[in-house]
């Protein structure tokens, strides 16, 4: 057996292992297997080559090889139908992705892919716990997990946007005792500016703070995408974060990037009333709903009937929420699949309630996000929220206590409520990139509209060209942020045209290689 990178032994077990790991197990009969660690596995993909598996981290690594690189138009209308929702479907024809927590048996058969790790098995085992025990819990695997990650010689340099999540980072090596410093990134704009938060967790942790400003003049939403990836990776809108952090990085030497990135996700961020209808189906009658849609309509901003509404619409037989949300503005929905592609996370997901459901799902969006930056390209990430120990032990908390009191992530406020400073602890608002992203939109829309219009997703008639056309005839843009679809729309562009370059290149090498 063979592992590469970060294994660790779940506390008080000698079988369990997590961490960021690849492990291999070879066989004498020819059977090989390959598992990918559950939640913040090493990426790995794969696809048949020469008559057997071709395995790589990163598709840039096969680029010359002559293997025919092809934009898979599936995946792109896929895309264009339901956002951020990852399977081992990549965007290049016949290479696939092997999924954290799953593993890629290579036989006489061909190669198998199963999971090994599914989160409904520890939702399942959800128990009504206090508030207090549930916070001591979160506090405790947090610290552990951070201990065990922070191990090693290298620096450490923690995004630092001044939000809950990464201050629980920051105050979390710091009561390891780790040494680290942090950097924020910091816009022109307002809304992007979080210094002040920043500063106070520094004060609190003791750590250096490097407030590093973003260049936002140097966006360019239709710059070519700086390497071969296997879907659209880095976003054109945060070029002026990547270039920031990754210059502050590459300042302090060898050095671990850690981020706060799945706080909202692990820690159960919700604006829903599902853990309203959790509450009502475990206790019945003993649910304090009164209660609950309060805290509930103070988490979203509303009332308590609007709240009350709310439950009684999902309450209605009938009413079931899709697998996935279908998000198709700016498409051509008539050229578009009715259905999302399949997720082995799926196939069990009725069985539990909404609440439940829906902390999985935010689990699943936020895997299509942990490896696109630029910044954290070919450096050693670290993600600590996404422990597998606390993914683990947030899925077994009831949703209706990461509301409680009606703040957003409850339980993790109150398991570091001694250690946040307050301004971070009793803050409701989140930092924003609107203005910064709405000034860039209209500096750029003179290019974009044609870079969309006259692209390659047009040509395949993927692009609803009217809507398109009527919102760039537009004097400015609207406040439902339909103008960030056009940005996201524009990164796939790019994506494609990059793929389709290298894929010439390849068809070339191809010939070449068969005289």
């Amino acid at each position: 057996m063979l592992v590469i990178g970060d294994e660790f032994a779940f506390p008080g077990e000698s079988e369990r292992q997590w961490g960021s790991y690849l492990r291999f197990s070879f066989s004498k009969d020819r059977v090989h297997r390959i598992e990918r660690a559950p939640l913040t596995g090493i990426p790995l993909y794969w696809t048949r080559w020469c008559g057997g598996l071709l395995c790589f981290s990163h598709p840039e690594l096969i680029d010359g090889l002559p293997i025919d690189l092809a934009v898979d138009w599936d995946f792109v209308r896929h895309s264009l139908a339901y956002r951020n929702f990852r399977t081992e479907r990549t965007g290049i024809r016949g290479i696939s992705e092997l999924l954290p927590g799953v593993a890629l048996t290579a036989g006489e058969n061909g190669p198998v892919t199963a999971p090994f790790w599914l989160p409904w098995s520890v939702a399942a085992a959800a128990a009504d716990v206090s508030m207090e025990e549930a916070a001591a819990r979160v506090e405790d695997i947090t610290l552990g997990c951070v201990d065990r990650w922070s191990e090693g010689p290298d620096n450490v340099l923690l995004e630092l946007s001044g939000g809950l999540d990464s201050s629980i980072v920051a105050m979390s090596l710091a009561a390891c005792g780790r040494p680290f410093t942090g950097v924020t990134a910091v816009t022109a704009t307002a809304d992007g500016d979080e210094r002040r938060y920043a500063r106070d967790v520094a004060r609190q942790s003791s750590m250096k703070l490097v407030e590093a400003q973003v260049d936002e003049a140097a966006i360019d939403l239709l710059a070519a995408p700086a390497r071969l990836t296997a879907r659209p990776a880095a976003a054109a809108i945060l070029a002026g974060f990547d270039r920031a952090i990754a210059a502050t990085a590459t300042a302090l030497g060898k050095a671990q990037l850690w981020s706060g990135i799945g706080g909202d996700n692990v820690f159960g961020f919700s604006h829903s009333v599902s853990p309203a209808i959790d509450a009502w189906r475990a206790k019945g009658l003993r649910a304090p709903l009164f209660q609950l849609l309060g805290d509930i309509a103070a988490v979203a901003s509303t009332t308590r009937w609007h709240a009350a509404r709310a439950l009684a619409r999902r309450l209605r037989p009938g009413t079931s929420r899709p697998p996935w949300p279908r998000d198709d503005i700016f498409a051509n929905r008539a050229a578009l699949p009715s259905q999302p592609f399949l997720h082995p996370w799926h196939e069990q997901a009725a069985r539990f309630p909404p609440g439940k459901r829906q902390h999985v799902e935010a689990l699943l969006r936020i895997a299509d996000f942990v490896d696109r930056p630029d910044r954290w390209h070919d450096r050693r990430v670290v993600a600590p929220l996404l422990s597998q120990p606390l993914v683990e032990t947030c899925l077994a908390i009831p949703s209706w206590l990461w509301v409680e009191g009606g703040r957003d992530r409850a339980v993790a406020r109150a398991a570091f409520a001694r250690r946040l400073p307050a301004s971070v602890l009793y803050r409701r608002t989140k930092g924003r990139l609107e203005a910064m992203c709405a000034s860039t939109f209209l500096r750029e829309r003179k290019r974009l509209a044609p870079y969309l219009l006259d692209g390659r997703i047009a040509a395949q008639g993927l692009l609803d060209r009217g809507a398109i056309e009527r919102y760039f005839a537009r004097g400015g843009i609207d406040s439902e942020f339909a103008y960030f679809r056009l940005i996201e729309i524009a990164d796939l562009e790019r994506w494609v045209r990059s793929v389709e370059a290298v894929s010439h290149g390849a068809a070339s090498s191809s010939a070449q290689f068969a005289y």
